[in-house]
Order: structure tokens, then C-alpha cells, then sequence
């Protein structure tokens, strides 16, 4: 009897059509990096006269996908200040503060702002297309602007095109703005086969094998 001959290759397509479905059944994980400056060491180049040039950063953290320009590492003086965010360092803008992003660029990036002179930072972040938004944190900013400073602010970007740039100066256009600490980058999510879907692959090839066995016996019959 061949009977079964005409009933496999229903019994086929509809595990093949199973298995797309299921490989269209993905789980989204966001990449996520923290850059906190902390595994950086700062070293002065004249011990009795330090500066808050002596270490630069630029692409210590090109590995990450960020690159700064116009940016110094500097230790927390106390871990008491309202500023403080994680010991024991942070990222000092000089007058012209940018991060780059390179390679693919982050959806989301969020970071502390605080100024050591309690002045208004300005931050303005640029995506493949342009500018994207700007912020304006809490400090003097002229005296018709003027808002009390605000400790340890967290000032967020989000931009599905991606964000390239953001460039930070202080309202009182000093040597030094803005003191940065735990930058966290968020990559768009990445689509990977769930365990259903890889289940879905295992089975069809299962049923795939099955039926070239019983096409072989159909042959017999």
C-alpha cells in the first residue's frame, strides 16, 4: 500500500510554513554601554602644578564608539560634593566640548551634566540628517534666564536615525564648561531567532529527513 505517499507532502508544507512563522517570532535586545570614566587614570604632568589639561580623552573609548574632542579626565575631589556621581573620575568639557559617535551610532544616549561654576550648560545633539534637539540645563544663564543650579542633571537624547554628535559649551564661555559622568549609549535592537524559532528550524528539518525516507519506500511500492 502506498496510501501515505500523498498525505507527506501536505504534512511537509505545513511544517515549513510553521517554521516561518516561527522564524518571524524574534526576541529585541538593546545594546546598552555605560562609559563612567572610571577605568581611566589621571596623571599630571607637573605634580606641584597641576592642570585640568594634563590627560586628555579622546578615543580611549573608540572601541565603544565614542570619541571625544576638547574633553579631560579629572578625579572627584570629594565623594561628599552634590556632584559626585561614581568615584573616581569624570569628564571635564573644555570650552568646546563634543562627543562623536562613530561606527553605528547609538538611538539613545543619556549622561550627567553638572558645571563647576553653576552656570546653564548647553547641549545639542546632531543626527545623520542635522540637529536633532537641544537642551539647557539648570544654572545662571543672564539675569532675565537665571534658574537656581541643579546638582548632578540628567539630560537624555533619543533619535531612531541614530545620534552622531553632541556638542556641550557653558553659558559663561570659560576655558572649562560642562563635567560629564555615566554616559549610557543604547543601540537599536537587534533581531535574533527566539528558542521557539530555532525549535521550528529543528523540527522541519526532522520532517524534511522523514520524508525522503518514505519517498524512497513509495519508490518500492
Amino acid at each position: 500500500m502506498c496510501n501515505n505517499l500523498f498525505v507527506v507532502p501536505a504534512i511537509v508544507k505545513r511544517a515549513s510554513l510553521t517554521a516561518t512563522f516561527l522564524l518571524s517570532v524574534t526576541a529585541l535586545n538593546a545594546q546598552a554601554v555605560l562609559i563612567d570614566f572610571d577605568d581611566l587614570t589621571y596623571v599630571p604632568v607637573d605634580e606641584e602644578f597641576p592642570s585640568f589639561a594634563d590627560t586628555p580623552v579622546t578615543d580611549q573609548y573608540a572601541s565603544l564608539g565614542l570619541y571625544v574632542a576638547d574633553g579631560y579626565l579629572l578625579p572627584y575631589l570629594d565623594s561628599d560634593e552634590p556632584d559626585f556621581i561614581s568615584g573616581p573620575n569624570f569628564l571635564l568639557g573644555g570650552n568646546t566640548l563634543t562627543l562623536w559617535f562613530g561606527g553605528e551610532l547609538p538611538t539613545h544616549v543619556g549622561m550627567y551634566v553638572m558645571s563647576p561654576q553653576e552656570d546653564a550648560i548647553f547641549l545639542e545633539a546632531y543626527g545623520t540628517s542635522g540637529l536633532i534637539a537641544t537642551v539647557q540645563t539648570a544654572g545662571y544663564a543672564g539675569p532675565f534666564i537665571d534658574s537656581p543650579y541643579v546638582p548632578k542633571q540628567y539630560v537624555t537624547f533619543d533619535a531612531s536615525e541614530g545620534i552622531s554628535q553632541i556638542d556641550v559649551r557653558g553659558y559663561y564661555n570659560s576655558r572649562v564648561s560642562a563635567m560629564i559622568d555615566d554616559i549610557t549609549l543604547t543601540y537599536a535592537a537587534v533581531p535574533e531567532p527566539s528558542p521557539l524559532a530555532l525549535m521550528g528550524i529543528g523540527l522541519a528539518a526532522l520532517i524534511y529527513r522523514r520524508r525522503k525516507q518514505l519517498a524512497i519506500v513509495s519508490v518500492k511500492c
